[in-house]
């Protein structure tokens, strides 16, 4: 009882944070969609491609909070934190202009897409004013990062439940054009977006420079720190880049569902945006829990303590295992409720509850996975993640679903059973995996039970 309590004290304002984060995006889209289905759909092109390179920076951001955890569990924890802290100012700007220009260069890839040609008119610039925010989102991200790792979570909701009345205020003057402001339509939500990043880059920079706290745990005893250190930002891109990868090819495997689902037809690829929209909120939690699990087992590590760390994996697996399958039972019994709030197409709302079945149990197996890889990316074994990621869906899942659904005519409902094998394989490879390996240290120090 004691270990949930600390793991879900740390995880309540997380998992807030990120039902905030996904709450911006839902307004957002509701208030382009007043604009017209092309403006729509214009944003929506504009947000799959920017999901891409977006996740693998929040892989690599993800690696901050481990490194952090860990170095905060260790004796001489100023010294390495002073590093962490003065690297993520570069780190940060190279990442952010990297990542810009590579999503710059995503907008020659628009037109091949052979989509309406207003849809695609709405796209391009709204992509180009989504890139230039990775350089004050890569700061926020990564300092986010930090001071998770430092075990200071409420101030990261604050700032997301700031962010969210700036948002909607400056989308409200720019995409309609109110209080003589220019109507920039799809444009000025991206510009909103880019000035509400801006906002928070810029306050959780100062928080963390004026911080009386974290300064004393930063600077105290410390005497000299090198504002760049290449070891540092060699540990970071270590921890980071194969995590960024195992988040992109994730997502990519939904984006590949999207397309197998629009061959099969319009009122499955529309069932299938439902599912994906109302496991979202499920994700809020998962993410939330597997987040504390990482800084409270970083704390472990840091310290050498793996009997502790042993503790807590178990009980943030149970918590799990507790938790999801609530929200599994209630998809189950309201999921024709839930998805008739989005649509009132009897077929879809059909469709989209024999998804829903299938969806329960994904959301219970990616919540074990997100757990697991984040206990495998604090020991530091994160291309094996990647690497088992990578096979589960891609070498198995999307192909043994696109046979099931074109092949053995199980119709769309094929393609959601790939994707559980999928999640159901990655999760239980990587669960062995973290016990495997914490096992052997264990048995090395005479510890193993």
């Amino acid at each position: 009882m004691h270990e949930s309590k600390a793991t879900l004290k740390i995880a309540y304002p997380l998992i807030l944070s990120e039902l905030g984060i996904i709450s911006a995006g839902v307004i957002d889209t509701i208030m382009v969609g007043q604009l017209g289905a092309e403006q729509l759909g214009g944003a929506a092109i504009a947000n799959i491609i920017f999901c891409t390179p977006l996740l693998f920076a929040t892989g690599v951001s993800d690696s901050i909070t481990a490194l952090t955890a860990i170095a905060r569990g260790r004796k001489n924890s100023a010294q390495r934190l002073k590093e962490i802290k003065n690297n993520i100012f570069f780190f940060s700007l190279v990442m952010g202009v990297a990542l810009m220009l590579l999503t710059l260069l995503a907008i020659f890839l628009i037109p091949v897409l052979n989509h309406d040609e207003e849809v695609v008119a709405h796209a391009g610039p709204y992509l180009a004013m989504l890139a230039l925010t990775f350089i004050p989102l890569m700061y926020y991200n990564n300092f986010c990062s930090f001071l998770e790792g430092m075990n200071f979570v409420k101030p990261i909701l604050v700032f997301t439940v700031i962010s969210i009345p700036i948002n909607i205020f400056l989308n409200w003057l720019l995409i309609y054009g109110n209080w003589g402001f220019p109507r920039l339509e799809v444009m000025g939500a991206g510009v909103a977006t880019f000035i509400t990043i801006i906002v928070l880059a810029v306050c959780i920079i100062l928080y963390i420079r004026f911080s009386q706290k974290i300064n004393q745990l930063v600077e105290a005893g410390v005497t000299k720190s090198k504002r760049l250190n290449y070891l540092m930002i060699q540990r970071i891109l270590k921890l980071g880049v194969p995590t960024g990868f195992y988040y992109a090819f994730e997502s990519l495997a939904f984006a590949v569902t999207i397309v197998l689902m629009g061959w099969v037809g319009v009122k499955e690829l529309a069932a299938d945006e439902i599912v994906a929209n109302l496991l979202t909120l499920t994700f809020a939690v998962s993410t939330g829990i597997s987040s504390a699990t990482t800084i409270r087992a970083g704390e472990a590590i840091g310290r050498e303590n793996y009997s502790a760390l042993r503790v807590i994996a178990k009980n943030s697996f149970q918590l799990m295992l507790i938790i999801m399958p609530i929200f599994c039972l209630f998809f189950i019994l309201f999921r024709e409720q839930l998805v008739g709030i989005y649509i009132d197409d009897q077929e879809v709302i059909e469709i989209a509850s024999q998804f829903m079945l299938i969806a329960a149990v994904y959301m219970l197996a990616d919540a074990i996975l997100d757990v697991g890889a984040n206990l495998l990316r604090c020991m530091g074994d994160v291309i094996f993640t990647a690497i088992a990621t990578i096979i589960s869906y891609w070498v198995i899942g999307i192909p043994f679903g696109a046979l099931l659904t074109f092949y053995f005519d199980f119709g769309a409902i094929g393609i959601w059973i790939g994707m559980l094998i999928s999640v159901t394989l990655s999760a239980t490879i990587i669960y062995l995996r973290f016990f495997y390996l914490l096992n052997k240290i264990l048995k090395v120090e005479g510890l193993e039970s």
